[in-house]
């Protein structure tokens, strides 16, 4: 599978966090989606993101589109998509360098890094599940969302290719 041009991966990756019933990818998941298109992953490796939704397991916690761009950045920099031989400690630091920058970015945009502070829901009960379900918070996670795959893909371009092994 080849690589994704970046709208056509943004545009399918949004529809999938946009979609209800079994077709729902949720933020986490949407942005390792995108990341796997753009690299030429398959898709659906963004079940590996199942849980972090809702500020992981619905907790409320860190935002899921934050987490997910975490690992969407591993998918970029592994060992197996860079063929390189090992990680790199210049590109480890490099890359959590560039993650530092984009919560903190994604904070002063957005007023905070919390999913429960981002869209004023307590997932993690009944009602605010329904609440947020109901409303038009999700929006705001969709926009989130693309401002984050904006950044990420910046970011992938910006990367330095490690040696290959030989």
């Amino acid at each position: 599978m080849g690589a994704i041009p970046y709208t056509e991966a943004a545009q399918t990756a949004l529809a999938g966090f946009c979609a209800v019933g079994p077709e729902h990818r949720n933020c986490a998941q949407t942005m390792v989606m995108f990341a796997a298109m753009r690299l030429g992953d398959p898709p659906e490796i963004c079940e590996i993101a199942r849980y972090l939704g809702g500020g992981i397991a619905r907790q409320g916690k860190i935002c899921g589109v934050l987490t997910g761009t975490a690992l969407a950045v591993g998918l970029k920099d592994s060992p197996r998509a860079t063929g390189a031989c090992t990680h790199s400690e210049a590109t480890a630091a490099e890359a959590q360098d560039h993650l530092r920058a984009l919560f903190h970015d994604f904070r002063i945009e957005f007023g905070g890094t919390n999913c429960t502070q981002l869209t004023g829901y307590d997932l993690s009960t009944p009602e605010g599940l329904a609440g947020f379900r109901g409303s038009d918070a999700r929006k705001k996670c969709a926009l989130m969302l693309a401002w984050a795959m904006e950044r990420l893909e910046a970011l992938f371009d910006s990367y330095h290719e490690p040696q290959k092994c030989v």
